[in-house]
């Protein structure tokens, strides 16, 4: 059996004593650590599950629709305004598509056709109802004849656009008080004028009262 030095069953048990205590306490601290950790991402967890639904956006206002103007898209509507248009009396007509921008708030538009409008004798002649669209641009198409009682020669074409809350379909003219709703376009008007022959014409009016 060998000798054992002096002491040294003690300083043995000493340091497995220590060594033990470091472990435990190592060990203690380890999982407390990690509980924390545990925690943290449990409550990220959470915020990301729930944040969102907790983030909710207020409504957008409501606002009542509003109606604009009608400007007539004058390279997207035919006949060019730039040369006459010749009718014949008799004849077919003339056909038209006119391209209008605007916002209609649920309102109908009304495209309403004058004969030499703002000068003496000028006279209501056609009128065309356009429907209104939730969408900005709209287009109609159709056939305007000859005033079967308008003398042969040049004479001015006027179309007015509007609401139709701005048109008084009694007196076929705008209300005075919606004339800021009325857009005007103008066209020369030939009535059995030949191709070979080019009449004095009056200027266009930039008159918005009534004819």
């Amino acid at each position: 059996m060998s000798a054992m030095l002096p002491g040294s069953s003690a300083l043995t048990a000493l340091s497995h004593l220590s060594a033990s205590k470091n472990v435990k306490a190592l060990a203690l601290a380890l999982a407390r650590a990690s509980q924390r950790w545990c925690k943290v991402l449990l409550l990220s967890s959470m915020a990301t599950l729930t944040g969102p639904g907790c983030l909710v956006a207020d409504p957008p206002e409501y606002t009542e629709p509003q109606s604009t103007r009608p400007h007539v898209v004058i390279n997207a509507s035919e006949p060019p305004t730039l040369y006459p248009i010749r009718l014949l009396k008799p004849g077919p007509g003339k056909q038209f598509t006119i391209t209008i921008e605007s916002e209609d708030a649920g309102e109908d538009l009304v495209l309403a056709f004058f004969v030499n409008y703002g000068r003496p004798g000028a006279f209501h002649h056609r009128s065309f109802r356009l429907a209104g669209s939730t969408s900005l641009t709209k287009q109609d198409t159709f056939v305007l004849e000859a005033p079967a009682t308008l003398a042969d020669g040049c004479h001015s074409l006027t179309m007015l656009a509007m609401h139709e809350s701005s048109w008084d379909g009694v007196t076929l003219v705008p209300y005075p008080s919606r004339l800021n709703d009325v857009s005007h376009t103008h066209w020369q008007l030939y009535i059995n004028v030949k191709e070979e022959e080019v009449p004095q014409c009056p200027g266009p009016t930039t008159s918005s009262s009534p004819p």
